[in-house]
């Protein structure tokens, strides 16, 4: 069975390139999708109709892509992502942590992590408790005919001859390498909006596809029965 979704990170409250055709299975958000906690209009537990006019009025077209949307929206958070002002994560769903079955032999698990304020970066240690805890969850739900798709908004693995290999994070290479995802969406690192490209994560396993959607987004074309996967940019 072959399914088309719609990636995009890192949006910045902006609307993404990329365009949904009508057999969409769903968005995937690698997160970043607001500019910063300290333009803020609203607070999670402000009253929710409040919430909406500040959103409707200040987020204009981005408010309206994510309240009116027609496929569901899967998401997790990122550095930027520390108030949702705007509902986005409350429209969306946050798979932080979580697995979600996203159609017959197609699976998503999450991991995201922000701070208090927009500027905060996360440590290995941020993850470590997090990574073990989502490895253990798929390795005992994950079917062997499963495909897995990896949704992080902290990068995993660098585009080959990258400058700056250092942005990655060690935790979540070995979350990776125990889990061995099909595909992995990312986000985080501006410079590597639109790129995609595989890598083995171990001896002798198939080659995985990574994928830096950016804000810009594209549609992923993945075969569960064929087991294939093919990642087109958004222009």
């Amino acid at each position: 069975m072959e399914y088309e979704l719609c990636l995009c990170s890192d949006t910045h409250e902006s609307l993404p390139t990329a365009a949904p055709a009508p057999q969409a299975l769903c968005w995937l958000h690698a997160g970043d999708f607001y500019n910063n906690r300290d333009q803020a209009s609203a607070i999670d537990d402000s009253d929710a109709d409040f919430t909406d006019t500040i959103g409707e009025l200040e987020g204009g077209e981005i408010y309206q892509w994510f309240k009116k949307s027609r496929i569901p929206l899967f998401a997790v958070r990122g550095n930027h992502d520390g108030d949702d002002a705007w509902g986005f994560f409350r429209k969306a769903r946050d798979i932080s942590g979580k697995i979600v079955r996203l159609a017959p032999k197609l699976l998503a698990a999450g991991i995201g992590w922000h701070g208090r304020n927009y500027n905060d970066l996360p440590s290995n240690a941020d993850f470590s408790d997090a990574s073990s805890a989502l490895s253990r969850e798929i390795l005992k739900k994950r079917k062997p005919d499963d495909l897995l798709i990896l949704l992080t908004h902290y990068p995993i693995l660098a585009p080959p001859h990258t400058d700056n290999p250092q942005e990655t994070f060690a935790a979540l290479r070995n979350l990776a390498a125990i889990t061995l995802p099909d595909i992995i969406i990312q986000g985080h690192i501006h410079e590597w909006s639109g790129t995609h490209y595989h890598v083995a994560l171990a001896p002798a396993a198939d080659k995985t596809l990574v994928i830096n959607p950016g804000a810009k987004g594209g549609i992923l074309i993945v075969d569960s029965k064929a087991r294939t996967a093919q990642f087109k940019p958004a222009t």
